[in-house]
């Protein structure tokens, strides 16, 4: 029996010793770490560790870094301290202190950074790493005031099976109200139980007031996001920015919590409350931005007395880039230069195509034809009249659209002023534009008619060079106006109204152009030219509408406002009384808008051929006067003869006739004679 006694004692000794061996076995903190480490590193006063990213301290048993009861000490981890029994950082008591994290802080059974006692105060925590904690709270601070908080990176709990761990706990053990902490949240603070919670439950002494908690990014607990344990507590500030999220309940106790919404918010949300009737709003909402106090059902609770319910936040802004609208003058401008250089006195009929490009935003097409209505002869009498059918297709970097089938109707104008031309133009089209969402990448597309007008005119002076060869200047402006309806694009993060317009362009400038007038009948006219191009409306009037039917004006200005159009091209023809033929091609920068147009014309003019050639047959099957009157006399005689043939086989038929009838008679009397001879013998 002394003998397993004895045993036991040893064994017993044996184990205390090792664990003692091994709560000893401590470093110096103050150092640079760049290798793996299982070692307790013990911190003093003014003391700075730097962990390296290949840096490591992970220790079993006692604390990883013990830096209790000391001030000013500096911790910055780019690598990995890990505990698997106690905290991987202890700063009870600490002063002054600084943990920066980017690498990794871990504890699996208790907490990764413990900040404990009265005298835990002015502590900075930075973390863009992540810090996690097993079966307690990640970060634990107690009676520990003016701490600052801040996180860009994530602080999580791992151990589902445990509903009361924490992200952020900040209790209150000491006998009066405390002061708390600065939390910044731009990153993921996640606990199975509360996410951030602060105060001691029922107890008013030991309330934590002035916590200041700033989220632009999420606070989710499985409990709560957040709570606020005590009621007494005063000067809680629950601060939203951008698209800060809370997944999971606020839990209020009744406590005076002002929520302030700043101007920054970006989205829709309802944020759910437990005990909200003392809450208070500031309001610091932009634009069509604002906020509802919802009860439990979701209805609207105006006066705040239902217990719980939710906050309800419209911050949700569209992301719309709008480019098929802040383009739309510069497109509708090309596309009518486009038309009227299809038309030209030459040219009955004419196809075009044009394509313009501006880098990184658009690629626009337009293509078509156009031509005059003739009468009569094509030289002499023209009615000045045509018609163009085209089609517009711009597709745009951002993945808008903005397409339009056309019919204009137009006239060229007779002027008593020589090389002067005039054509006014109407017409109608049909509109496709589409919309996107950036931020959902949701598309909407919206059909409408528009109506648009323009005025072109040009002045052609012209010199002769030599025989053959001419040189012309023409000076020539455009005015164009186009009427679009208002439209509605319904999207999930709200609506973008866009209202009714007429976009006006305003163009001038001039081509010189020489003329090289070729033996084969072929003209060839090199020209370059210059054009100032400006809108002349104002800005595009477009609406954010959000959930709660607010506004928020988001308008744009025009890009088209004052660009000057380069261009050079050439144009070949040849024009005969029985084809004519056409090729013009231009090649023009806009303000970094490329346009190239190509346009062809060929007419054989076969209507007016056939025309001449069957007069001219008409003119030469005509006889001389001499002759047509002796042929008119001919034509008597022969009917005369004809007639006198007729009259002749009349008289032989009607000599025929009597003859026959005297024989019929001499007949009839021969029937009576014999008639009274029958008679008389019978008697």
């Amino acid at each position: 029996m002394k003998f397993k006694n004895f045993i036991l004692i040893k064994f017993i000794f044996i184990f205390i010793f090792l664990i003692n061996s091994n709560e000893a076995k401590t470093e110096d903190c103050d150092t640079t770490v760049s290798s793996s480490l299982t070692s307790q590193l013990e911190c003093t006063d003014d003391d700075t560790l730097n962990i390296t990213i290949n840096g490591s301290v992970v220790k079993t048993g006692a604390d990883t870094i013990h830096a209790k009861s000391h001030s000013d000490v500096t911790i910055d981890n780019k690598g990995t301290i890990s505990a698997s029994t106690n905290q991987a950082i202890n700063m009870q008591h600490a002063v002054n202190s600084t943990v920066t994290n980017s690498g990794t802080i871990e504890a699996t059974l208790r907490n990764a950074i413990l900040m404990d006692g009265t005298s835990a105060d002015n502590i900075t925590i930075n973390n863009s790493g992540t810090l996690k904690a097993g079966k307690k709270q990640v970060i634990l601070a107690t009676n520990s005031e003016n701490t600052t908080i801040i996180n860009s990176g994530t602080i999580e709990t791992t151990n589902s099976s445990n509903p009361n761990t924490g992200g952020i706990n900040y209790y209150n053990t000491s006998g009066a109200a405390i002061n708390g902490a600065t939390i910044t949240n731009s990153g993921t603070i996640f606990a199975y139980g509360t996410g951030i919670r602060f105060g001691t439950l029922g107890i008013a002494s030991k309330a934590v007031n002035n916590m200041t908690i700033t989220n632009s990014g999420t606070i989710e607990g499985g409990t709560a996001s957040i709570a606020v344990h005590n009621a007494n507590a005063t000067g809680t500030n629950i601060i939203t920015k951008d698209e800060g999220t809370y997944v999971g309940k606020i839990i209020l106790n009744d406590s005076a919590t002002t929520f302030t919404l700043d101007c920054s918010i970006s989205k829709d949300q309802d944020i759910e409350l437990n005990d909200k009737t003392n809450i208070s709003i500031t309001n610091n909402l932009c634009g069509n931005d604002t906020y509802q106090i919802l009860d439990a059902n979701k209805n609207l609770d105006s006066d705040n007395s239902e217990a719980d319910g939710y906050l309800r936040i419209y911050g949700e802004e569209l992301d719309v880039v709008s480019n098929n609208k802040k383009y739309r003058t510069e497109i509708f401008s090309n596309t009518l230069n486009n038309i009227f250089k299809s038309l030209s006195d030459i040219k009955e009929k004419s196809t075009f195509y044009a394509q313009s490009k501006r880098n990184n935003i658009y690629q626009n097409s337009t293509k078509g034809v156009s031509g005059y209505f003739l009468k009569n002869d094509y030289e002499e009498e023209k009615t000045k009249s045509f018609l163009a059918y085209f089609e517009q297709n711009a597709n745009f970097n951002s993945k808008e659209k903005s397409k339009s089938e056309n019919l204009a109707f137009g006239y060229d104008l007779i002027t008593n002023i020589n090389n002067l031309s005039i054509k006014p133009l109407i017409g109608i089209s049909s509109n496709k534009i589409t919309d996107i969402e950036t931020e959902s990448n949701q598309i909407i597309r919206n059909n409408f008619i528009g109506q648009f007008l323009a005025l072109h005119s040009d002045y052609k002076l012209t010199r002769k060079i030599q025989n053959n060869n001419d040189l012309s200047l023409t000076i020539n402006g455009v005015y164009g106006a186009h009427r679009l309806p208002k439209y509605l694009s319904k999207f999930t993060h709200g609506d973008l109204s866009v209202d009714e317009a007429i976009d006006q362009v305003l163009g001038a400038g001039f081509d010189v152009e020489y003329s090289i007038n070729n033996e084969n009948g072929f003209i060839l006219k090199p020209y370059f030219g210059l054009a100032f191009n400006k809108t002349l409306s104002g800005k595009i009037k477009m609406n954010d509408i959000n959930g709660a039917g607010l506004k928020e004006d988001i308008s744009q200005n025009h890009t088209m406002n004052g660009a000057v159009t380069k261009k050079i091209g050439f144009s070949l023809t040849k024009n005969t009384e029985d084809i004519g033929i056409s090729l013009n091609f231009e090649h023009s920068n806009m303000d970094k808008i490329i346009n190239n147009n190509l346009n062809l014309s060929i007419s054989k003019k076969l209507q007016r051929v056939a025309k001449k050639r069957a007069m001219q047959r008409k003119e030469d099957e005509k006889l001389d006067p001499e002759l047509e009157s002796l042929f008119d006399q001919l034509q008597v005689v022969r009917e005369n003869e004809r007639l006198a043939l007729v009259a002749n086989k009349l008289n032989k038929e009607n000599q025929a006739m009597k003859e026959l009838i005297i024989q019929l008679i001499k007949e009839n009397q021969k029937i009576k004679t014999e008639n009274k001879l029958l008679i008389k013998n019978m008697n």
